[in-house]
């Protein structure tokens, strides 16, 4: 089955996503994490989590061009990230993200 993707800018994006049924991902807009923050997405998505227990769903923070904030929400324990960011800079995101349990959605750039 496909997993749809769904935009969310708060938790009842994310319920009314769930809500729905189905495999879904939940993603922020771009570069949201520069005014959400990890721990804030976070826990948004720990409490859908804790609503619905039983939906087939993975979610992803947008970081932009932040891999600083890629780096941040990984740590916290953000299951996805999206990032733009140099390839080295990318490589070593996602050997993070492989120790975490994490993923890095990333877009190499050239700087």
């Amino acid at each position: 089955m496909n997993r749809r993707s769904v935009e969310i800018h708060g938790l009842a994006d994310a319920r009314r996503a769930l809500a729905a049924g189905g495999p879904v991902e939940l993603r922020t807009p771009p570069g949201a994490a520069g005014y959400l923050g990890p721990a804030l997405f976070k826990a948004m998505i720990d409490e859908a989590r804790a609503e619905f227990p039983d939906a087939d769903m993975t979610a992803v923070l947008d970081c932009g061009d932040a891999p600083g904030t890629a780096l941040s929400a990984l740590r916290l324990g953000v299951e996805a990230v999206a990032v733009e960011a140099p390839a080295p800079v990318l490589q070593r995101l996602r050997a993070i993200a492989h120790r975490t349990g994490g993923r890095v959605i990333g877009t190499a750039r050239d700087d």
